[in-house]
């Protein structure tokens, strides 16, 4: 069901239990017990039906009440507006994105070279690991043939089959793939050892770029 502004109200309320330690008058506290509701029109003249929502948001505008078949409860969806995106600045700069390094832009400068060591470094050690776990599945297989229940197939899948080690590695390798395509983005975008503006550094001007790949 579509609403618009003027078919529904919100009002909020706060409900602090009377057993409840906390101070009434801590703004923190009745934050915590803040309860939303949307009062929507009703089948009976001047009677609204009050809503209480999950949570606390912003809800205005045209509105859409989405009932959820088998159940009591709605869904209320609230349309935002998108604010434009401010105009790039400065001269353009295309990038091509690559495998060996993160990009290369249109002077010819590569930008986090080491892209490809990682990666190796990555794929050599799965398929090292593929190798070992590849043999130790097949001697798993060739044991449970002879007994089903063979209490060393096992031990073998307990503490060498496991995926614990490999979710860390490649963790870690997309943490460094990461971290060094935001430094060799930010190296195009704000210059070489100028990458952030957290520590108060602004763009230079030579290096300020719209990236086009």
């Amino acid at each position: 069901m579509a609403l618009d502004e003027t078919l529904y109200t919100t009002f909020t309320t706060t409900a602090i239990p009377k057993n409840h330690t906390c101070n009434p008058e801590d703004r923190r506290c009745r934050q915590s017990h803040l309860r939303q509701y949307v009062k929507i029109i009703g089948a009976k003249t001047n009677a609204r039906i009050a809503l209480p929502l999950v949570g606390v948001s912003r809800v205005s505008g045209d509105i859409r009440l989405v009932a959820e078949k088998g159940s009591k409860c709605a869904t209320v969806h609230v349309v935002y507006g998108i604010k434009a995106p401010e105009k790039a600045t400065g001269p353009i700069d295309a990038i091509d994105w690559g495998v060996t390094e993160v990009c290369t832009d249109s002077k010819g400068h590569k930008h986090g070279i080491s892209l490809g060591e990682i990666l190796e470094e990555f794929s050599e050690k799965n398929n090292a690991t593929g190798k070992v776990r590849g043999k130790l599945h097949a001697r798993t297989r060739s044991l449970r043939k002879v007994n089903t229940g063979s209490k060393k197939a096992r031990r073998i899948a307990r503490n060498n089959l496991g995926h614990k080690k490999q979710a860390r590695r490649r963790e870690r390798a997309q943490a460094s793939v990461r971290t060094l395509s935001g430094q060799a983005t930010k190296e195009v975008i704000y210059g070489e050892g100028n990458r952030t503006r957290a520590r108060g550094k602004v763009p230079k001007t030579q290096h300020s770029a719209r990236a086009s790949s």
